[in-house]
């Protein structure tokens, strides 16, 4: 089938619109702080979106300044 060419790419654009929000919600807290709502959107939506394995990687990666992109606003 056709659509079956496609799940691959399907399954990457998913999982960069999954690091995308997360990386969107520190580069929001970097600019206007933990209690900005709009910040809290961004958490919301990729903690329920992204597995517990991954919030857990990046939470780690961002705590030891390791996170593979720049969270600067």
């Amino acid at each position: 089938m056709a659509e079956d060419n496609f799940k691959p790419l399907v399954s990457t654009l998913d999982s960069l619109t999954r690091t995308k929000l997360n990386t969107d919600y520190h580069k929001c807290v970097n600019a206007k702080g933990e209690d900005f709502a709009p910040c809290q959107q961004f958490k919301k939506a990729y903690r329920a979106l992204c597995p517990n394995e991954w919030v857990g990687k990046w939470d780690e990666q961002v705590e030891a300044g390791t996170f593979p992109a720049s969270l600067k606003p």
